[in-house]
């Protein structure tokens, strides 16, 4: 039992904190013109440099038409999520919805997930 509720304090678990984040309240949601896949790819491979979250890990799901990005740090052997952006298609744009779920809150982050989706660039 002290293990679990050391992991769970520290968050560094990643089932449970990945399964936190799917499970938070959202932080913010942006609409974005475009197909998902076009969305994914720039979050997933275009998202980087000043001001930019890292990026945990990424899923662009089978039918295309959704995917997750998880934003986080992976260290000695522990792994961290701080913030996951949701997409799904509707219709000529993608809804966005960005989560946070870190200890500590991430709302910077939030803002330049936010701000990259808007503008293709971090504040």
């Amino acid at each position: 039992m002290l293990i679990t509720t050391a992991a769970m304090v520290t968050g560094c678990s990643y089932g449970l904190t990945q399964k936190g984040i799917d499970n938070s309240p959202e932080s913010r949601t942006v609409t974005v013109k475009g197909s998902a896949r076009q969305v994914y790819q720039s979050l997933a491979q275009e998202m980087q440099g000043p001001g930019c979250p890292p990026i945990h890990s990424s899923k662009l799901y089978g039918n295309g038409d959704g995917f997750v990005v998880y934003f986080g740090e992976n260290f000695i052997g522990h792994s961290y999520i701080w913030d996951g952006a949701y997409g799904k298609q509707d219709g000529d744009t993608v809804k966005v919805t960005i989560r946070d779920q870190s200890y500590t809150p991430q709302t910077d982050f939030v803002d330049e997930i936010a701000a990259f989706l808007k503008t293709g660039s971090c504040q």
